[in-house]
């Protein structure tokens, strides 16, 4: 598999430098007239700005339509607690961005259930794949690069594996790498559940 560059220039008309690379990557020649192709995107929490422009997205859209494509923008919701948890706040949440030049279809649904179970070859078993996400015909996937707090780097795969799952599949994949306790540590205070949003952490016997 070839990976494509472009050099990162803010001089150049960088609209047309991307449609370059998408030419010489091919990256729509796997689209069919009429299909519904999924644009898998992040769209960014409420008020934060560290998402991939609209602009460049309202490019892919055109360029899906030229081939015959029926494209839609798409992601699913977060499993934490936050503005994207539930898709009528997210669905808002990509509007007030920007993101409106095509239909927003949440992936997992209203409230993160929607999903259609996959068997893989992987750590896990199966997996809960977004029902959107499953049912599409094809998919362009774009990303951006950040930092995680647990794996150092977050890019396309996590987009991809993270982001095209419900709320149960993301659950699944955090349960992989599990909690450490300091049990020495532990003066039964209370202070992680506290913390905690969610409430988790049980002191028994503390």
């Amino acid at each position: 598999m070839s990976v494509h560059f472009i050099r990162w220039d803010p001089s150049l008309d960088m609209l047309k430098e991307i449609n370059r690379l998408y030419d010489e990557a091919g990256t729509f020649d796997c689209i069919r007239k009429g299909e519904l192709i999924a644009i898998k995107l992040h769209v960014g929490e409420l008020g934060n700005p560290y998402h991939v422009q609209p602009f460049f997205i309202h490019d892919i859209i055109r360029r899906i339509k030229e081939v015959g494509g029926k494209p839609f923008l798409t992601d699913s919701t977060t499993y934490y607690r936050a503005q994207r948890n539930n898709g009528y706040d997210h669905m808002i949440t990509a509007l007030m961005h920007g993101f409106n030049m095509a239909p927003f279809i949440v992936a997992d649904g209203l409230r993160g259930e929607n999903a259609k179970l996959v068997k893989t070859k992987g750590i896990l078993k199966e997996v809960e794949v977004a029902g959107v996400i499953a049912e599409a015909d094809a998919m362009i996937v774009v990303s951006h690069n950040k930092g995680h707090e647990l794996s150092g780097f977050g890019g396309a795969i996590k987009n991809l594996g993270m982001g095209c799952t419900s709320q149960a599949g993301k659950l699944r994949q955090h349960r992989t790498v599990g909690l450490e306790i300091d049990k020495s540590k532990c003066i039964g205070c209370g202070k992680c559940k506290q913390v905690c949003e969610m409430h988790l952490p049980e002191i028994i016997g503390g």
